[in-house]
């Protein structure tokens, strides 16, 4: 599950912000105004915004930046935000797919986003590094991602890699799919360089998990993507 070719960039041209917020809004997800190349919200009490269409021009500049508001405020919308390379990744072999991703030039489909009957609190999954480094993050109530037209503080456009569907699933579902990956990101961050300790490794690793009650068929599948992304993506 190395990495593929960039895929198909949707709506690079810079619409209208105000027209991006009605149209998130029509499809019943709140949304709230962030400074213009930034991820600063611009009023207080943003949490708690449910603003109507035709109170948009009252809340947004047409330079802003515009996020969605996740969890409950947007009916159970959740964003799954891919913070290094191998969490992009691995993502495939260990997330439900979904049409609805996002990112930007230097990190396409970087989010993932789903709709949950449950919402699960938020989750921050770091490395174990000395700096502890963000490797995803579980992004739900309380919480806003930047969205289409909006520009990162690198100055690089935010664009929709798919339709504006997100797959529906349980919050259960989707919060174990995120640790999966979670863990798996981990590992393949730390994992052996040299082949001969790989194998040993891998062994140690599907030993463990088959005395922790994992399926066996779950066991294989684990180790396999790891071993497989490494492959491709290590030195």
């Amino acid at each position: 599950v190395g990495a593929t070719s960039t895929p198909t960039m949707l709506h690079e041209l810079h619409v209208d912000t105000r027209s991006a917020a009605r149209d998130l809004i029509r499809r019943g997800w709140a949304v709230v105004s962030v400074k213009p190349g930034t991820k600063q919200t611009t009023g207080e009490g943003w949490e708690k915004l449910r603003m109507t269409q035709d109170q948009v021009n009252q809340h947004f500049a047409l330079e802003d930046n515009i996020g969605v508001l996740l969890g409950e405020a947007s009916g159970g919308l959740i964003d799954i935000d891919l913070d290094c390379a191998e969490a992009v990744g691995l993502a495939p072999a260990f997330l439900p797919a979904t049409p609805m991703r996002s990112g930007r030039r230097s990190r396409p489909c970087s989010h993932r986003w789903y709709v949950v009957d449950d919402p699960s609190p938020n989750r921050t999954f770091k490395d174990v590094d000395p700096d502890k480094t963000t490797l995803l993050e579980l992004r739900s109530s309380g919480r806003q991602t930047l969205v289409h037209p909006s520009t990162h503080p690198d100055d690089e456009l935010y664009v929709w890699h798919g339709p504006l569907e997100p797959k529906r699933l349980r919050g259960q579902e989707l919060d174990r799919a995120a640790h999966r990956l979670a863990a798996a990101t981990l590992l393949a961050r730390h994992w052996p360089r040299r082949p001969s300790s790989r194998h040993d490794i891998a062994n140690s690793l599907a030993g463990m998990l088959l005395r922790g009650g994992w399926p066996e068929d779950d066991v294989v599948n684990f180790v396999h993507q790891i071993a497989k992304f490494v492959g491709e993506e290590g030195a």
